[in-house]
């Protein structure tokens, strides 16, 4: 038989991860769809729901729409009273999460728009108006800074503009990263509905990553990414 509570209500939680039980390769031991109550891990509500997790070496990268987060898997961290950190493994699967300091989110884009190379992720933040490169090093804005000799602040107010027009809806931000010319091509497409005397406004953009600047700006869209 079983217990039925009356008043028992079902709560989504957008900013919580929870994960199942652990499998191991080619034996009987599947505990994917077993879950313990204190298999959880929270990040800060007030950054709003997780919307990508992206896991890089023994990191979970897990991004929110204003916030970016770094989780250890099966590690936590301790530090010491002379100021050093350490790392120590555990028989837990979330370890220690270390939100970033820049306030750079990942907003509900699709998986299309977060992309990886062997190196760096690339993402696209439309609340900042900024495209970003997150590496080992942190995160750095690249779509731009009015302060460079490169000049590359049209571009910043180029993101800037575009990214209200994607919060408005109507945009589609599909990226590619291109092994061969070590490029992060970025395409904003207009999938709004045709009206006579109104411009399709799609546009590709290549960045550049060995000489980290904007090379190709391009009005076309691509048949396809691989």
């Amino acid at each position: 038989g079983y217990v039925e509570d009356p008043l028992a209500v079902r709560k989504r939680y957008p900013a919580n991860l929870r994960h199942g039980g652990r499998l191991f390769q080619e034996t009987q031991i599947n505990n994917l769809f077993s879950f313990n109550f204190d298999d959880f891990a929270f990040v800060q509500e007030r950054d709003n729901e997780i919307t990508r997790l992206r896991n890089v070496g023994y990191m979970l990268v897990i991004r929110q729409q204003n916030k970016n987060n770094a989780m250890y898997i099966g590690s936590v961290e301790y530090q010491q009273a002379g100021g050093s950190v350490d790392l120590v493994a555990t028989d837990k699967i979330f370890g220690t999460i270390n939100p970033s300091e820049e306030f750079y989110g990942s907003p509900m884009l699709g998986a299309a728009a977060d992309i990886k190379s062997n190196r760096n992720t690339y993402f696209y933040d439309t609340t900042n108006g900024q495209v970003i490169r997150d590496s080992v090093n942190g995160m750095v804005a690249i779509s731009g800074n009015k302060e460079s000799d490169q000049d590359p602040y049209k571009m910043k107010k180029f993101f800037y503009d575009y990214a209200a027009k994607i919060r408005d809806g109507g945009f589609e931000v599909i990226g590619n990263w291109d092994e061969f010319i070590e490029c992060y091509v970025l395409t904003i497409k207009d999938i709004r509905k045709a009206v006579e005397g109104r411009p399709n406004e799609s546009v590709t953009l290549i960045f550049h990553e060995p000489t980290n600047r904007w090379k190709s700006f391009m009005s076309y869209i691509p048949e396809w990414y691989e």
